[in-house]
Parts: structure tokens; C-alpha cells; sequence
């Protein structure tokens, strides 16, 4: 009997690894911000959609090429002037061609007063 009492025990003590105290995940940390670039969004097309077809729909859609990430064959996008991104986004997925696009997101990290800089 006493033997069960001890296996019940350590059974017991093992499902609470930490002195029974609850383990709560860590909050996002205050020193970071997140956005979008104004003025910019991503653009992946279809893997089936031709290079002309795309040359064509960027055209149309009076976008400037800021760049192209290899290897994810997403678009970096200058929208026109005046043009929010909301309504770009918008615009581009309604493309039948287009496999998503997304805002330009950017993450700040903030310096800690008197950490390393």
C-alpha cells in the first residue's frame, strides 16, 4: 500500500514540473513595433503565369518593380502616386493570376535605455 501511495505521488509531482506554478507564455515584448511601408506592397503570382503575363498585369496596373526576391519569386512593388495600399491590395487580388498579395510589413526593434547598443 505504501509503495502505491509513493508511485501515486511521483506520478503526481511529475505533472507539475514546476512546483505547481503555472507556466504562462511570454507577452510580446513592448520593444517592438510593427507596420507597413507606405506606398509599397508584395506581390506573388501563380507559378503557371508567364513572365509576360505578369510584365503585362504590372503594367496595367501602373506598378514600378522595386525589387524581386529570389528563390520565393515574390514582387516588391512601388504603387502609383496617390494610390493607398489598401486599395492596390485590393486590386491585385482580384487578379485571377495572383496567388497573394500582402501589405510590405517592417518591424522596428527598439533600443532598451541603457542596453548594448
Amino acid at each position: 500500500m505504501k509503495n502505491f501511495f509513493v508511485l501515486l505521488a511521483m506520478c503526481l509531482g511529475s505533472l507539475f514540473p514546476f512546483g505547481g506554478q503555472a507556466v504562462v507564455p511570454p507577452s510580446p515584448s513592448p520593444s517592438f513595433r510593427t507596420g507597413f511601408l507606405e506606398g509599397e506592397i508584395l506581390v506573388k503570382f501563380k507559378e503557371e503565369v508567364p513572365e509576360k503575363k505578369i510584365e503585362e498585369i504590372l503594367s496595367n496596373q501602373k506598378v514600378q518593380v522595386l525589387g524581386f526576391i529570389e528563390g520565393l519569386g515574390i514582387y516588391r512593388l512601388g504603387l502609383p502616386e496617390g494610390t493607398s495600399v489598401e486599395a492596390m491590395l485590393e486590386r491585385f487580388r482580384a487578379i485571377p493570376e495572383v496567388q497573394y498579395a500582402e501589405p510590405n510589413h517592417r518591424l522596428h526593434i527598439m533600443k532598451k535605455e541603457g542596453g548594448p547598443q
